[in-house]
């Protein structure tokens, strides 16, 4: 496989129309469930919550790391990103202000400020199911 430059990724992913179908998305979900049985099936987070972590002027797209919390549930870790591909880590006066790259690799925990990532979730595991039809 061909790997793209971050630059053409960036461009990329800038074009891309993220919507699906309803019949998409529920096989997608489906798929999930038969593959994962017993593991987190989504997350929610507050649309207040949501729009505050994206006022972010320099964030044009955004990243979610699947992740582990320390209860060994499955959740997810969103990081804005740059036009350029560089996740934007706010932090201290002590480091620079992005990370090199898409890896969680930009200092210490001392160095980023927590206000950038963004990792609470309302976590389901099955059940309950949500009345949602997906």
């Amino acid at each position: 496989m061909n790997e793209k430059s971050m630059e053409e990724a960036m461009k990329e992913l800038l074009s891309m129309d993220n919507k699906t179908t309803y019949p998409k998305a529920k096989a997608a979900i489906d798929r999930y469930r038969v593959q994962n049985p017993g593991q987190t099936e989504f997350a929610n987070v507050s649309k207040k919550n949501l729009l505050k972590f994206l006022e972010n002027p320099e964030m044009v797209a955004l990243r979610m790391y699947f992740a582990t919390n320390e209860k060994n549930e499955n959740t997810l870790v969103f990081v804005g990103i740059d036009a350029s591909g560089e996740n934007i880590l706010n932090t201290k006066p002590t480091m620079a202000a992005k990370s090199s790259g898409p890896a969680i690799d930009g200092g210490t925990e001392d160095d980023v400020d927590d206000d950038s990532l963004m990792n609470e979730f309302q976590l389901y595991p099955p059940p309950p199911k949500p009345n949602n039809n997906l």
